[in-house]
């Protein structure tokens, strides 16, 4: 009787454990306590499309944690990167079907440019940085 009282009481707690965090909302993990905003941008088409995130722009606040995932999805075989201008953020040039996640810390309000640097001019887009 006392190894079946123990049985449903581990069970119960198992159940429970579980159910508490499902109810915990999901946050990306960075290492740190820190939360992390995370970003699919896709290259196609010879342009950079917003895959996820929780709007159509990329808009973060000042001091928040990015992650960026590029994806290259090209139907053809064109390489492409992607750098933010002035942080020295950069991945190495992504052949079709490759990725690469790059993360940084967003400063002060304000515009980031990024572009693929082997298509300059063409492949570009803002972060917006906005309170």
């Amino acid at each position: 009787m006392k190894l079946r009282y123990i049985m449903i009481t581990a069970v119960l707690l198992v159940a429970g454990a579980a159910a508490a965090l499902a109810l915990i909302p999901s946050m990306a993990w960075n290492g740190t306590n820190e939360k992390v905003r995370e970003f699919v941008l896709v290259a196609k088409d010879m342009g950079f499309h917003v895959q996820s995130g929780d709007e159509n722009q990329l808009t973060v606040r000042p001091g928040e944690r990015v992650r960026l995932t590029i994806k290259n999805e090209e139907a053809y075989p064109m390489a492409h990167n992607f750098g933010i201008v002035g942080l020295g953020v950069r991945t190495r040039p992504l052949q079709p079907g490759e990725s690469q996640t790059v993360e940084f810390t967003a400063g002060r309000d304000g515009s980031l440019l990024y572009s693929c640097f082997l298509h300059p001019g063409v492949m570009e887009g803002h972060i917006g940085v906005s309170k």
